[in-house]
């Protein structure tokens, strides 16, 4: 079976009023990994959409009165964009979707920028010390997956091709039953995938399983930025 996929990896609808452009609702909150796992607005988060060369969308605000972390996007609909998440203590988390084609909440209903501590830890525990160092100072970009379907990946090659259209390897983990992450072995389940020293402009990301089907997704990338590619979904 051969099948790829160049649309955005981030379902986002549930289904609302009909509106031309259609209105997206939903929550910027803090990084799940730095406040144990729990749903907290980000009041100081910003919400920015760009398309995929990173030209900026119009449209985003927050509206008068709102609770704190709520944003809304009047946006065109059933168009490809990214969905830049800041915040005070935050890298900025760009995150792929297609706009809705009516009124739609945000998946889960909410969108997380990643910690800045967080992301640089992680990467130089799982990646090698210094693995962050070009990140942290701005000069390129990482990526950051999960599998909507871990056990789906399992012996998958995963690379990312960068805006100066260099190819890295990306890298594979699983959890082991210490709670750690280790790399992925052949047949293990793939339950978080990173890669860092991504030049900045449109990164290709690509998976392809052993049994022939891949799938694709470009991110419009600036140097400091983590590509969110949680729950990744493969082709059906």
């Amino acid at each position: 079976m051969s099948s790829r996929l160049s649309a955005p990896i981030l379902a986002v609808l549930v289904a609302g009023c009909g509106s031309s452009p259609a209105v997206w609702y939903g929550y910027v909150v803090d990084d799940p990994v730095a406040v144990g796992n729990t749903t907290t607005p980000l009041a100081d988060g910003e919400l920015f959409a760009v398309d995929l060369d990173g030209t900026p969308l119009t449209g985003v605000s927050q509206p008068e009165g709102a609770p704190a972390g709520y944003w809304e996007m009047r946006l065109d609909v059933d168009i490809p964009v990214a969905l830049r998440v800041e915040g005070p203590n935050h890298v900025p988390m760009v995150w792929r979707a297609q706009t809705p084609s009516t009124n739609a909440e945000l998946l889960s209903g909410y969108l997380f920028a990643r910690d800045a501590a967080v992301a640089s830890v992680v990467l130089d525990d799982l990646l090698g010390d210094g693995a962050s160092v070009g990140f942290v100072d701005g000069d390129d970009a990482a990526l950051w997956g999960q599998p909507g379907d871990p056990e789906a990946w399992a012996g998958a090659t995963l690379t990312a091709e960068d805006g100066e259209g260099n190819v890295h390897a990306v890298s594979p983990f699983t959890i082991a039953d210490s709670g750690e992450a280790v790399p992925a072995g052949p047949d293990d389940a793939v339950q978080l995938f990173l890669a860092s020293g991504l030049a900045p402009g449109q990164v290709r990301f690509e998976v392809r399983l052993p049994d022939g089907t891949t799938a694709e997704t470009v991110w419009p990338a600036r140097g400091g930025d983590m590509l969110s590619a949680h729950y990744y979904a493969l082709p059906e």
